[in-house]
């Protein structure tokens, strides 16, 4: 199957992967408030971390409505957000960027029907965690920050290549018994129009 095939097959509805993503998105919102409230952060930091968490899963939820208006424009927002909340919790900051950012990846894998246009979008961001990463850590830390985004990264690209070849497999397999109810139901109509008219001829 082309590439391009399996974008098309995917053009589904994004509402099943909803809700995981967002309870992903709480867990990962109260064990870093609770880690950066520790670690003595202003509270204006806590208070916009959290309301910048909260704006993101209300986009996330709105993502397929949104996209379709302002496809560009939506992917920019939640990069801002991401990159925005990383810089709050800059200890925690490579956790935010592999779970929203993983968020976003899924995202914008179901919503965008091109390879070519999903590949770009992973590029952007590929090479924008790379330049968040750069500040975030400065160069002591920044080649063990960049091991473990490519490997999470990795992790999570091949989740959605596993999950996304089942559900190719399933469409296929509904097509199919569609394909056979279909020739059994022109089949039965068949022998039935024959009985029928044997019988007046007879």
């Amino acid at each position: 199957m082309k590439v391009q095939d399996h974008f098309e097959v995917l053009n589904y509805n994004t509402s099943v992967l909803k809700m995981p993503f967002t309870i992903a998105h709480v867990l990962i919102t109260l064990i870093l408030t609770i880690l950066i409230s520790v670690n003595d952060a202003p509270t204006s930091n806590i208070v916009l971390f959290i309301l910048g968490s909260v704006l993101f899963s209300v986009l996330h939820w709105m993502g397929s409505w949104l996209f379709k208006r302002f496809s560009t424009f939506y992917l920019i927002v939640q990069l801002v957000i991401i990159f925005g909340v990383a810089m709050l919790v800059s200890d925690f900051g490579i956790i935010l960027l592999i779970v929203y950012g993983g968020t976003l990846v899924a995202q914008s894998f179901y919503l965008y029907n091109s390879a070519k246009r999903f590949v770009a979008f992973l590029v952007l961001y590929i090479g924008s965690v790379i330049f968040m990463l750069s500040i975030l850590y400065g160069q002591e830390k920044y080649d063990y920050a960049i091991f473990i985004f490519v490997i999470s990264m990795l992790f999570i690209l091949l989740g959605f290549a596993t999950f996304n070849q089942k559900e190719v497999e399933n469409r296929q397999l509904q097509l199919a018994n569609k394909r056979i109810e279909a020739l059994t139901k022109q089949n039965e109509r068949q022998r039935m129009a024959r009985n029928l008219h044997d019988s007046l001829i007879q």
